[in-house]
């Protein structure tokens, strides 16, 4: 059946021709346009790290000077009703840890400081920049966000007690960044001049998390911080006890925050779990948006060119009715006709795709490999199946095969499945 499929297709000659161009060339667009929505709803679906599911997101203001309500009082008092606070929350019967973060910036929030930093490895001497939140101690941080800590170094609870240094910037960071920069070495202590910020020492090493799931993933550290005055707005993760109905409790805590949780000059001002806040911030930053503006533009095309194929092989198959009825004549088959028809496209379709692949392959590996070098060296990023060329070429590539594949059936299919039936004489008065 092959052999007899590819003398049918040279035989037709020129008219294959510019169906395989043409193929060639629609391998080439599917490629760029359905690249970037598998790798980012790729990334978006990735683990976090973390059970987020169980977070549930509060965001605490406090009353300014001349406000009514307003209480005047001194920064002890503040510390005290700060205090009070979180003790009234981390008291409700339906949660298990939480913790203060400053407003905004908490891993899923989409809020992130950045820094420039140099180890001080030997010979190295890239620019790296690290993604950090900070954190304040002795407010239940790590166990709020369910991070887990490598068997090598301090547990969770350790972490999130020890106090801050006095001599230096200390740092938590991830595996990742731990096997990048020390591969191999124990580095929890691990003190380090760092190239622009000074003193550093390793206070921990936990395992990776991803900070924001709109980004491809990578690493970020975490930088305690001491509380030097009583936080005016800030955010309050909550982390509820197995089988608590999260909609039930920010319900219920909305409508009691006024009676139960706020104290002095602080109110809850409104709650909600972490993954209501993931999606709220990709819609105030244009990232949800943006995704749906390409997702609706890559349809389109997609079915552009779905139609334009199916077009072509459509009227490439209609102009084949007199060969056919002399298929007919010497007793083939409807089935036999059908699936010599449908052979010789998906060969025609499979040729065109591996030409265009070939042809990607030439200029995309070049380039994915340069910048995702430049990306690993500037941010440290933890291996998933997009950041690793060969991996991410195959996934793609697959995708646009198949879908390739479904424009040549279908655009064979239906007419071959009408002239497949055709009456021997008709097929011949036609010609």
């Amino acid at each position: 059946m092959l052999k007899i499929t590819i003398k049918n297709l040279l035989r037709q000659g020129a008219r294959n021709l510019w169906i395989f161009l043409e193929l060639v060339i629609v391998t080439l667009a599917m490629w760029i346009i359905i690249e970037p929505l598998i790798v980012g709803h790729a990334d978006r679906n990735l683990p976090l790290g973390f059970d987020a599911d169980r977070l549930a997101v509060l965001t605490v203001h406090s009353l300014t000077p001349g406000a009514e309500g307003y209480v005047q009082q001194p920064d002890s008092m503040g510390f005290d009703d700060f205090n009070r606070l979180m003790m009234k929350v981390r008291s409700l019967p339906e949660v298990e840890y939480a913790t203060p973060v400053m407003e905004m910036e908490y891993p899923g929030s989409y809020f992130t400081s950045m820094m420039m930093f140099g180890p001080g490895v030997p010979g190295d001497s890239l620019l790296r920049y690290l993604t950090y939140f900070t954190y304040y101690p002795g407010q239940d941080y790590f166990e709020t966000m369910g991070f887990k800590s490598i068997d090598a170094g301090l547990d969770t609870e350790a972490l999130s007690a020890e106090p801050v240094s006095q001599s230096g910037t200390e740092l938590v960071v991830t595996r990742t960044i731990a096997e990048l920069l020390w591969p191999g070495k124990k580095i929890i202590g691990l003190e380090y001049e760092d190239r622009w910020q000074g003193t550093m020492r390793i206070k921990g090493v936990i395992e990776d998390w991803r900070h924001n799931p709109y980004l491809p993933s990578s690493a970020a550290a975490l930088m305690p911080m001491t509380m030097d005055e009583p936080l005016r707005d800030f955010s309050c993760l909550l982390r509820l006890k197995s089988g608590v109905d999260m909609g039930k409790f920010v319900d219920s805590l909305n409508e009691r925050a006024e009676a139960e949780i706020n104290t002095g000059n602080y109110f809850l001002s409104t709650s909600g779990t972490l993954g209501e806040t993931i999606i709220e911030n990709g819609e105030v930053n244009g990232v949800l948006n943006s995704i749906r503006m390409k997702t609706a533009m890559a349809v389109f095309i997609m079915l552009n060119i779905f139609l334009g194929v199916s077009a072509t092989f459509y009227f490439a198959t209609r102009r084949r009715v007199t060969e056919i009825g002399v298929h007919r004549s010497f007793g083939a088959t409807a089935g036999k006709i059908i699936r010599m028809l449908m052979t010789e496209s998906i060969v025609l379709g499979l040729m065109s795709f591996v030409i265009g692949e070939l042809i990607l392959l030439n200029f995309i590996d070049t380039v994915f490999t340069s910048s995702m070098s430049r990306m690993r060296d500037a941010l440290p990023m933890y291996d998933v199946w997009t950041t690793d060329f060969w991996p991410w070429f195959a996934v793609v590539s697959a995708i646009v095969c198949v879908l390739l594949l479904i424009c040549v059936a279908v655009g064979t299919y239906i007419p071959a499945r009408n002239i497949s039936k055709i009456n021997p004489v008709d097929a011949l008065r036609h010609e």
